[in-house]
C-alpha cells in the first residue's frame, strides 16, 4: 500500500525571483520537496520555476484601489487553499489564515511607526494590519518561524503572541558558489570592470532600499576613515537601486566622489563581487535577518552591521564582525578602521568563513522538516 502524501501550500507573493525573502522561501521550498511524505504546492502571484518538484498555484491581485492589494490577496489565497483541501499550510505571507508562519520582517504596524516613523497608519496599512492581526488570531496557527531574535522578541511584544509558539530559525548560506570560483581571479576581473585596483581596500554594500539599509551613515563613516587613513585606498562599492544622484552628492559633499561606485543591480556574478572584496556593511534602520551577511561570512569577508539588523545574532563582536549603532559615525568609523589593518582582518575573515559553515539551507529545511513531520498522521 502507497503511504499518502501531506500535501502542503506554502503561500509566497513572489518564488524564485530576485530579493532575500523569494530566495529563502525559494532555497527552502526546494529542499524540503525533495522529501518523499510531501507533495508541495506553491502559491504565488509570480514565480521563477526551478524544478518540478513543486506544483504552482497563480492567486491573483486586485490592485486598485491600493488599499485593497492586502485583503484582496488574503482572499484570493483563501479561496485556494478552500478548494485544494491541503493537509498544512505553511505561509511567508500574511493571509487570513495558516497552520506555520514564517516571519520575514515585523508587524506592518510596528513597522510603519517606529521604522518608516509614520504617526498614522494609511488605508492600506490599516488593512495590512487587518489581515495580519486576523491570522495571528485564528487559532489555527500554532507555529510561528523568527529568522532572527531580534525579529522574535518584536512580534511577540507587538501581537501579545506566546513565546514558545515562535521558534527562530535562522537562514541559510550555499558555500558552493563561493568555494567553487577562484578568489585571485574574481579581483583581477571584477576590479577591473569597476575601474579600480588591486591594491584598493573595497568596502562592500549590497542592498535594494538604500535608505533603509543605512547607506547615508555609511559614506560618513567611510569619508572620516579616509579623512584619518589618507594613504590608505579606500573604495565604497555600492550594489543595488536606489536613488544614486542623492547619495553622489552626500559623497562629493563629503569630499570622497572617487571613492564611492555604483554598480547598479546585479543579478549576475555577485559572488564575484563578495569575493573581490574586503569588508562588508549593512547598517539598516531595520532588518529581519540580512541573508547578505551571511553571503559575505561565507566569502569569507568580515562584516559590519547595525544593531538593528537581524543577523547580530550570529556575530561575535570583534571575533567574526562588528556590531555598531547604525548612527554612530565614530564607531562606524572606529570598526572600519581596525579592519584596515590587513592581519587582524585575515583573522577576522577565516572566523567569518567558519561561522557561515554552521549555516546551511539543509540545516535549515531539516529543522522546518521537523515541524511538517508534527502534522503527519499517526498510524
Amino acid at each position: 500500500m502507497t503511504k499518502k502524501k501531506l500535501r502542503v501550500a506554502v503561500v509566497a507573493p513572489k518564488y524564485g525571483m530576485v530579493g532575500g525573502i523569494e530566495r529563502f522561501v525559494m532555497e527552502l521550498t526546494e529542499r524540503i520537496a525533495c522529501y518523499p511524505d510531501f507533495s508541495i504546492h506553491v502559491i504565488a502571484n509570480e514565480w521563477k520555476s526551478v524544478s518540478d518538484r513543486v506544483t504552482f498555484h497563480k492567486f491573483p491581485i486586485i490592485t486598485f484601489p491600493r488599499f485593497f492589494r492586502p485583503i484582496s490577496a488574503a482572499l484570493s489565497i483563501q479561496q485556494i487553499i478552500a478548494k485544494n483541501k491541503y493537509d498544512l499550510i505553511h505561509s511567508h505571507e500574511r493571509i487570513f489564515m495558516t497552520d506555520i508562519y514564517s516571519i520575514h520582517g515585523i508587524p506592518h504596524k510596528y513597522w510603519i511607526n517606529n521604522v518608516r516613523k509614520k504617526k498614522r497608519l494609511s488605508l492600506f496599512d490599516y488593512c495590512t494590519h487587518w489581515v495580519e492581526k486576523k491570522m495571528v488570531m485564528n487559532a489555527r496557527c500554532r507555529h510561528y518561524l523568527s529568522v532572527s531574535e531580534l525579529t522574535r522578541t518584536i512580534f511577540i511584544d507587538s501581537l501579545s503572541v506566546k513565546s514558545d509558539s515562535v521558534k527562530v530559525i535562522h537562514p541559510g548560506v550555499d558555500l558552493k558558489p563561493f568555494n567553487a570560483l577562484d578568489r585571485k581571479q574574481c579581483r583581477m576581473e571584477i576590479r577591473e570592470r569597476l575601474g579600480l585596483k588591486l591594491s584598493d581596500i573595497i568596502l562592500l554594500f549590497v542592498g535594494m532600499n538604500f535608505e533603509i539599509k543605512g547607506l547615508s551613515s555609511l559614506i560618513k563613516a567611510v569619508a572620516k576613515s579616509i579623512q584619518h587613513n589618507s594613504a590608505v585606498p579606500l573604495k565604497l562599492v555600492i550594489v543595488g537601486k536606489g536613488n544614486y544622484s542623492r547619495y553622489s552628492k552626500l559623497a562629493a559633499q563629503l569630499g570622497i566622489p572617487n571613492n564611492v561606485v555604483f554598480t547598479g543591480v546585479l543579478e549576475e556574478d555577485i559572488e564575484k563581487v563578495y569575493l573581490a572584496s574586503d569588508l562588508f556593511s549593512m547598517l539598516s534602520e531595520f532588518d529581519a535577518f540580512g541573508m547578505t551577511v551571511l553571503e559575505a561570512m561565507a566569502a569569507s569577508i568580515p562584516v559590519i552591521i547595525s544593531d538593528h539588523v537581524g543577523a547580530k545574532d550570529i556575530i561575535q563582536q570583534g571575533e567574526n564582525g562588528y556590531i555598531v549603532e547604525r548612527h554612530n559615525i565614530d564607531q562606524i568609523s572606529t570598526s572600519i578602521n581596525a579592519l584596515l589593518d590587513e592581519a587582524h582582518r585575515k583573522n577576522i575573515s577565516k572566523l567569518a568563513y567558519k561561522t557561515s559553515q554552521n549555516y546551511s539551507w539543509d540545516h535549515t529545511a531539516n529543522q522546518v522538516i521537523d515541524i511538517y513531520k508534527s502534522y503527519i498522521p499517526q498510524i
